[in-house]
């Protein structure tokens, strides 16, 4: 089979349905036909195309039908339903996907299992999640099956796994029978739990295929009632937002945060037993470790962030979960990493884990794929003959038992806190997990790749477009260092003082010197003098290169902070720029003031000097650069100042030690380049370079 000519049709099929173009969208998915199965589909297509054509044929005599646009989404949406059942066939029948060989080892038993006969028995929740997960498109009749299952008295492990399955289901492919099922349990059930994962189910489907939701008005009525009438949708969905967006950072901010604190934890831990937690669980130093005050400082400080972040709801315990995981097999099933913790579990009632472990686990009402990787390593220690798996395992009991400081329980004063409702993040965390390391994980299939920004999303967002909600939300989209979002909330806003000062910040932190300028000035002609202000607008006219605009706020902050060192270097380099040196001169004289060992203020001054002629006051500040592990260009420019001395010995030493330092065997024909302008000002001129890069090279 040619995979790839497929492949071709399949994505020429969705670009026409995307743009309503529906018979090049007919002619593609006939294409596919002749490479996949489902020959049955033929009679239904030329049905379609032969619908299609009546209405065009109507339209062409000049009727007027009012239906006209219904009529057209209804048969994008008959050619949808059939490209998806066509692209399920081919991967079920050709791609090998995990999916896919799941579907066929449920096939091969003498009775193939069956969705209602699932639903209406005591099965287990691998099987039942497996049959939801891989199954085709679902009828009335399964819906109304599955809607009877949350309503039974089973175990609620049980029902998130159906519900899970349809989530997942959905990412794959959209069927509007799902989704009825999702949205029937938003309207229908009380319990928070199940609620938030029906919720979750239909915001991501929402997210992976809002552009073919056009073609089903009858679910995009449905979500815009529950955004108009629903009090409780809105309020659930406005916190789901947050999660989503926190959800994002967390490989970044994990993976810094673990560069950043490894080597400290080890530095001021060495006689702390080594949690086996993993890093979600918060170790702080020894209060009687001989370690410095400073080093527990920044520790601290770094734990500071760590639960910051972790109460906006990123999965701290990301980068622990990702190498735990890989030594656990009980991760290779799909089914494993969605069925929550419960005492009536499979998996716990096969473990038997002590009462006092489990107890603590179902406390601490962490997410499944945690919750469980404590179990399973817990189990593959106490079941390890040697005796440091032995060790391992009574040393997590032990730390289960005993008070810890948890990130769930404290606040950054180390007080205890109230546990928030968690369902929701829960399954966030353990469907972001699933998708970004599940082993057997489709790439395309991942939601968390689409713009999970949902006021971009047209079917959501006006659940979330009140002044009120737009404000938090990007207050915690700041919070949280999402900067490009804040951006665009602040965007959104009344242009406020503070929201110019907010806008100001994100454009900053974007390098978007001209538009941050911008803000900051409007904010200042608001509020007045603000040093912080005033010091980001004369950063953003430097980077500009602006710098007469920079000199006029850098002036006036030397006026509110005359000692403030930085500002005396940032003024002196302005005024450098502009070649107004006798101005640079007294800053950077005061700066040596303060800082005699400075050799930034060193170099600058001997710069300023040069500029000034004044060779002799310049070549002792060269002076003490040389002997002060020198830099390839303090050798450099100490040559000029040599040379301009008529001291030409000298600079051919200070050249040749230059060269040397940028690893150059000759002087390049554009040794003199980058200075070219200033040396010509000061006397030289071109014919003199080239006579000394030749004199460089005879010498060498």
């Amino acid at each position: 089979m040619n995979s790839a000519a497929y492949l071709t049709l399949r994505d020429d099929a969705r670009t026409a349905l995307r743009e309503h173009r529906l018979l090049d969208a007919l002619s593609a998915i006939e294409g596919q036909l002749s490479y996949a199965g489902c020959q049955a589909l033929r009679q239904d297509i030329a049905a379609l195309r032969q619908d299609y054509t009546m209405l065009l044929n109507y339209l062409h005599q000049g009727a007027t039908d009012a239906t006209r646009h219904a009529q057209h989404l209804h048969f994008l949406r008959r050619a949808y339903e059939m490209a998806e059942r066509i692209h399920r066939d081919y991967l079920f029948s050709q791609s090998g996907l995990h999916r896919a060989e799941l579907w066929s080892k449920l096939q091969q038993g003498e009775i193939a299992p069956q969705l209602a006969v699932v639903l209406q028995s005591g099965t287990s929740f691998r099987l039942l999640f497996e049959v939801v997960w891989t199954g085709p498109a679902w009828g009335k009749d399964e819906v109304g099956l599955a809607s009877a299952y949350l309503a039974a008295p089973h175990a609620p492990y049980l029902k998130a796994s159906l519900l899970a399955a349809v989530t997942l289901s959905l990412f794959s492919s959209y069927d509007a029978r799902r989704m009825d099922f999702l949205l029937d349990t938003l309207a229908a059930v009380d319990d928070a739990f199940l609620y938030d994962r029906a919720l979750v189910g239909v915001v991501l489907a929402l997210v992976r295929h809002a552009e073919v939701m056009p073609f089903f008005p009858e679910q995009v009525r449905r979500i815009h009632a529950f955004v108009a009438r629903q009090e409780r949708f809105v309020r659930r969905l406005r916190r789901l937002q947050k999660f989503l967006l926190a959800i994002l950072e967390t490989p970044t901010v994990t993976k810094n945060l673990e560069e950043e604190v490894l080597s400290l934890i080890i530095d001021t831990t060495t006689k702390t037993p080594p949690s086996a937690l993993g890093d979600d669980e918060v170790r702080f130093p020894d209060e009687e470790s001989p370690e410095t005050a400073e080093s527990q400082q920044r520790l601290l400080e770094h734990m500071h962030r760590y639960l910051h972040f972790h109460r906006m709801g990123m999965d701290m315990g990301y980068r622990s979960f990702q190498h735990i995981m890989r030594r656990l097999p009980f991760f290779n099933t799909a089914a494993h990493w969605f069925a929550p913790l419960a005492p009536e579990h499979p998996e716990v009632l096969r473990i038997a884990p002590p009462q006092d472990f489990l107890d603590h686990l179902l406390a601490a009402n962490d997410c499944t794929t945690r919750s469980f990787a404590l179990l399973e390593l817990f189990h593959a220690s106490h079941e390890a003959n040697t005796e440091a798996g032995q060790t391992q395992a009574e040393q997590i009991l032990s730390q289960m038992q005993k008070p810890t400081v948890s990130v769930d329980i404290v606040d950054e004063q180390g007080n205890p806190i109230v546990q928030k409702e968690s369902s929701m993040r829960n399954f966030v965390i353990d469907l972001y997990r699933f998708c970004q390391l599940f082993p057997y994980r489709n790439e395309s299939e991942n939601p968390f790749r689409a713009n999970l920004f949902l006021l971009d999303n047209p079917y959501l967002a006006p659940a979330l477009r009140g002044e009120d909600y737009l404000q938090e939300l990007a207050e915690f989209c700041r919070d949280l260092e999402d900067t490009p979002h804040a951006y665009e909330l602040y965007s959104r806003l009344p242009q406020t003082p503070e929201c110019l000062r907010h806008l100001g910040d994100c454009c900053y932190k974007m390098k978007r010197w001209e538009e941050a300028a911008r803000h900051y000035d409007h904010y200042l002609l608001s509020k007045g003098e603000d040093e912080e202000v005033l010091q980001c607008l004369a950063n953003c006219h430097f980077y500009l290169k602006h710098y007469e605009d920079a000199l006029v706020h850098l002036i006036h902050l030397e006026a509110i902070t005359p000692e403030d060192y930085d500002v005396l270097q940032q003024t002196a380099i302005c005024f450098m720029y502009l070649e107004l040196f006798n101005d640079a001169l007294p800053r950077l004289q005061r700066m040596l003031y303060d800082s005699p060992d400075d050799l930034q203020a060193h170099r600058l001054c001997a710069w300023c000097l040069m500029m000034l002629h004044r060779f002799d006051d310049a070549a002792r500040h060269y002076d003490h650069l040389l002997a002060h592990e020198p830099t390839a260009n303090d050798f450099y420019n100490a040559g000029h100042n040599a040379w301009l001395s008529a001291d030409v010995p000298t600079a051919v030493v200070l050249y040749s030690e230059c060269l040397k330092a940028r690893n150059l065997h000759f002087a390049p024909h554009d040794f003199f380049e980058e200075d070219r302008s200033d040396l010509i000002t000061l006397g030289l001129s071109a014919q003199d370079f080239r006579l000394m890069i030749d004199l460089l090279n005879h010498n060498r």
